[in-house]
């Protein structure tokens, strides 16, 4: 490599000849990953792998990593954010419950205090109720008829008859044993 007032010039890298560790990469490659031996191109292998490091410095990679760097530190930013957003809609989610509730119990209460000082006034204008008498004994209530309970439909099944012995023709009673 050569350096220029412009920078380190890489021309001069183009002119050697691949070395056997090119050409035992560039065989790698189509063995491991599964390329065609027309598809590597021995040269870019060569190029490749001794300019990689001088890559890796250089400013147009090093501009493109800190902007990578920054988007991701901007992603956990934007995400931290939300994440605070859903925490406090939630708490105050909770908090408009916890007042609803708070109000619901002290309407039924209010509504509960209105409805016992109600009758309390109202006993003294209101003239007294008649109470209910029952006149006579009750009549007796009319016997249930209890239901017959129905037949089951299950029927068991019938044995089947048993199968006569089989009797050979030539079989007499003395054959019997």
């Amino acid at each position: 490599m050569t350096n220029t007032e412009d920078g380190p010039q890489f021309a001069h890298l183009a002119d050697k000849e691949p070395t056997e560790l090119h050409r035992r990469f560039a065989a790698w490659l189509v063995e491991h990953v599964g390329l065609e031996e027309d598809e590597v191109d021995l040269k870019t292998v060569q190029l490749a792998c001794s300019l990689r490091i001088e890559f890796q410095k250089s400013p147009e990679n090093q501009a493109a990593l800190e902007k990578r760097r920054a988007d991701a530190e901007k992603a956990v930013e934007t995400r931290a954010q939300k994440a605070q957003e859903r925490a406090e809609k939630r708490e105050q989610a909770e908090k408009d419950k916890a007042a609803r509730a708070a109000a619901a119990k002290a309407k039924k209460e209010a509504d509960a205090a209105a409805k016992a000082a109600a009758p309390a006034a109202d006993e003294d204008d209101a003239p007294a109720k008649p109470s209910r008498r029952r006149r006579g004994a009750a009549a007796p209530a009319a016997p249930v008829e209890e239901e017959a309970p129905k037949p089951s439909t299950r029927r068991r099944r019938a044995k089947a008859a048993p199968a006569a012995p089989v009797v050979e023709d030539d079989f007499d009673e003395d054959d019997d044993l």
